[in-house]
């Protein structure tokens, strides 16, 4: 449903010394329905990797398909290899997503290797791609949109 219909209806009773009348006023009209921003995880690039550290740059589109703008909002999502997360990350989305506008969202994340453990050190040895999800919310004008996002990291920018 992309608009709701809405009909006001009042009927105003009118007392003059010898009459009596009903005037009924009515007005319709249609209000759009906000719709949730569309998401999509482009891809993760792999930007560097060493025995401390990697090294990721997410990249995730926003869409809005409401003929208004989305007003400023963040990003927080945690990214998971092999089932588990490794890392979260928080991006403020600083202006207004026009209508009908994507955007696309870099989102930087370091991972300690030492903190993720065996999940990221498939990181660490070639690869020509890894499945990953990208799991979190999107929050605009305090209302918050889940995400539930799959997508791959890529060796090299």
């Amino acid at each position: 449903v992309a608009a709701l219909r809405i009909v006001v209806r009042n009927d105003l009773p009118v007392h003059h010394r010898q009459a009596h009348a009903v005037v009924v006023l009515v007005h319709e009209d249609q209000v759009a329905v906000p719709r949730v921003p569309r998401f999509h995880a482009e891809k993760v690039l792999l930007r560097s990797a060493s025995p401390r550290e990697v090294v990721l740059e997410m990249l995730i589109d926003v869409k809005n398909p409401n003929d208004f703008d989305l007003p400023a909002g963040r990003l927080s999502c945690g990214l998971h290899l092999s089932g588990r997360e490794v890392v979260r990350a928080d991006l403020e989305i600083p202006e207004p997503i026009a209508g009908g506008a994507t955007v696309r969202l870099s989102v930087p994340v370091r991972i300690s290797v030492f903190k993720a453990g065996k999940a990221v050190a498939r990181l660490l040895i070639p690869f020509t791609s890894l499945d990953v999800a990208v799991k979190g919310e999107a929050v605009f004008g305090g209302v918050p949109v889940p995400l539930d996002l799959a997508t791959q990291i890529l060796p090299g920018g």
